[in-house]
């Protein structure tokens, strides 16, 4: 399990701990025959009624044209990762060092 904090815009506000307010994060993995099964949720506005928010704030706020993007997000993300992951693995089993492209 993977979890995250998610935040609108560049300023998105945060907590006194610095952890951004406004939506939520959630990545199951699990290992299968064929390799890693991966569920995301993603809950946008999440932790906006906490602030004070009315619903029809929050409901401004995270507008229903924002849902696709996610989704969008973790499809070019993943998409890279397919390619770069299978010839890393392949690489660090080998005993080989590749350049790592961070």
């Amino acid at each position: 399990m993977i979890t995250g904090h998610l935040g609108f815009g560049h300023d998105a506000p945060r907590r006194e701990d610095g952890s951004v307010l406004g939506g939520r994060l959630l990545h199951s993995g699990r290992d299968t025959e064929w390799g890693l099964a991966l569920r995301s949720h993603i809950l946008l506005g999440y932790d906006l009624p906490g602030t004070g928010m009315s619903p029809d704030q929050v409901t401004a706020k995270v507008h229903e044209a924002l849902g696709p993007n996610p989704l969008q997000h973790a499809y070019d993300q993943l998409a890279f990762l397919s390619r770069i992951l299978p010839p890393l693995y392949v690489a660090e089993n080998r005993g080989m060092s590749i350049p790592r492209p961070w």
